[in-house]
């Protein structure tokens, strides 16, 4: 890639023209067959382009542009899909009766917060430019650290997948004490991903490893993390830290990587992501056969259903979707998984014509062709986010109040199908002796419980606040580029896919703490110079090197 290739990617006037027009062309489709009043769709398509604008000049956040990111595809995107491609949502979405009224309800929910986000990116962009801390004399260590943290990752990772401490939908088959699980469930889900990344940057910054090797390292273990944990999505997240900062912050970075090593790196992360498919696919088909539900079911056959709404549903409720830790891992997966088990799985509705092509097929069938495919990419890219099927959920909800929104904040995890947003959803997962399915709200939705729109903007600053402090801090004891976006795309993932807050409050002690660690391992590992590079802005919003100021 050219050095203008990569420093004006994702700030090309082009790219964001054509981002802003694709934004405007789906609203204005979806308008089509809106049923409430269009004013606020149109104000939503107008805030979602705004968003859109923002992720392509972020320089400031990778939190922020992650978060927004998420967001985006998860209410947006799958509100105007849902009207252009007159599909239902995977996920339950309680009482919502897609009226006018609620459907105006809801759209002011989303219109408050996509503004909220807004107001806070713009603030964020105008803090001071975060600092670099370069390494120059590394000592001894580094090196072994991190084969020390490549032999500790591969452990954490097998222990991991036998006996599935941190899996998705599984039980533990082997109970550790609480203190420990947080540790290592932290460090197999984010901890050795942020770990590998910082140690990884430090030896390529003092030109004892290629950048190149660095971005197999990492695509490595998130594949292999994908496939420990039993979810299609890590590997995505994982993956996507190193590429958004090389897209983004390219001229930042000691070195570069050539067209050649850019081949070769899309070549293996292609491979990988198949290769973990394959193997999720397979692990969840051996696990799933083995569910115990804790009420027999009420038929021996099985019997999968996709109906006018598009959703999978069994006939004795079986797990097709667990968003407990991998939202991501929505149900258009799992009919895969399954249909190899179930001779007699009926699939209906959507299915593509498969009648007489070429130049006989008439365009009835060529659109339904585009429909389904347009279908599908849907379920790949957009529906796996959470987001919009919590806010209609909750404002269809008539019992939200102040009550339920502080029960909500201690509420534990072992509430299960029991839960205030599985009831509230109308969720009708079965309960199993070793899996447990659930449904997430996500932020807005938990925030709604209020009942009061305030609180909705209010707590989402707080949260957008929360997390950029959070990539701040470890950037100033730190300093390491690689740090910041891993730390960036965990925090973002896990404040969208919020179901319980106080897991997500432990989750961001634990990153805290991680930080420090990784402070303390800066110390005694390297010996950075006396001199750090601020980052200023230039024009156009691209980063370029600025003075020197002293430690």
């Amino acid at each position: 890639m050219s050095q203008t290739f990569q420093a004006h990617l994702l700030g090309n006037r082009y790219l964001q023209a054509t981002a802003l027009l694709v934004v405007a062309v789906a609203t204005l489709a979806a308008a089509v067959h809106y049923p409430a009043s269009l004013p606020p769709l149109l104000l939503n398509g107008i805030l979602a382009g705004l968003l859109v604008r923002s992720v392509l000049n972020n320089r400031s956040s990778f939190f922020s542009f992650f978060l927004l990111s998420f967001l985006i595809l998860g209410c947006w995107a799958k509100l105007v899909l849902h009207f252009i491609l007159d599909t239902q949502f995977i996920e339950p979405i309680g009482s919502f009766n897609d009226s006018p009224q609620a459907w105006d309800s809801a759209m002011l929910a989303l219109n408050i917060a996509f503004a909220t986000l807004l107001v806070c990116q713009t603030i964020v962009e105008r803090l001071p430019p975060i600092a670099t801390i370069h390494i120059d004399r590394p000592r001894s260590l580094l090196k072994p650290c991190l084969w020390l943290a490549i032999l500790l990752t591969a452990l954490l990772l097998a222990l991991n997948f036998k006996f599935a401490f941190l899996k998705v939908g599984t039980e533990p088959t082997l109970r550790l004490p609480s203190i420990v699980y947080v540790l290592v469930s932290f460090m197999i889900a984010w901890g050795n991903l942020i770990l590998l990344a910082t140690l990884g940057y430090w030896l390529v910054q003092v030109r004892q490893m290629k950048l190149e090797t660095l971005f197999y390292i990492l695509i490595l273990e998130g594949a292999v993390t994908a496939v420990s944990m039993g979810s299609r999505a890590q590997m995505i997240l994982h993956v996507a830290a190193p590429f958004v900062v090389y897209l983004v912050h390219s001229r930042e970075l000691v070195t570069r990587l050539r067209v050649a090593q850019w081949a070769r790196i899309l070549l293996v992360t292609a491979a990988l992501f198949v290769a973990s498919l394959l193997l999720v696919s397979a692990d969840r088909l051996q696990s799933f056969a083995q569910a115990r539900p804790i009420v027999a079911p009420a038929a021996a056959s099985i019997e999968l259903r996709l109906g006018e709404n598009e959703r999978l549903v069994s006939s004795i409720g079986l797990p097709l979707t667990n968003l407990v830790i991998a939202p991501a891992d929505a149900a258009e997966g799992v009919s895969a998984v399954l249909t190899p088990a179930l001779p007699l799985l009926r699939v209906a509705a959507e299915a593509l014509p498969l009648s007489v092509t070429g130049p006989h097929e008439n365009a009835e069938i060529k659109r339904a062709r585009w429909r389904g495919m347009l279908f599908e990419l849907s379920k790949l890219v957009v529906d796996r986010w959470v987001g919009l099927e919590g806010v209609l959920a909750v404002v269809s909800h008539e019992d939200t109040g102040w009550s339920l929104f502080i029960r909500s904040l201690v509420e534990r995890p072992e509430s299960g199908t029991e839960a205030i947003y599985q009831r509230m959803s109308n969720a009708q997962y079965q309960a199993f002796e070793n899996f447990t399915f659930m449904t997430i709200p996500g932020p807005l939705a938990i925030l709604l419980y209020s009942g009061n729109l305030a609180m909705l903007a209010g707590g989402l600053a707080l949260l957008f606040l929360a997390g950029t402090l959070a990539e701040r801090l470890a950037s100033h004891l730190v300093g390491n580029i690689f740090t910041r976006a891993t730390i960036g795309v965990a925090l973002a993932y896990l404040v969208v896919q919020t179901n319980f807050p106080r897991v997500q409050m432990f989750f961001l002690i634990e990153l805290l703490g991680f930080i420090v660690g990784l402070y303390l391992t800066r110390m005694i590992v390297t010996a950075p110079r006396t001199s750090q590079t601020v980052l200023t802005p230039a024009i156009g919003g691209v980063p370029r090197s600025g003075g020197q100021i002293r430690s």
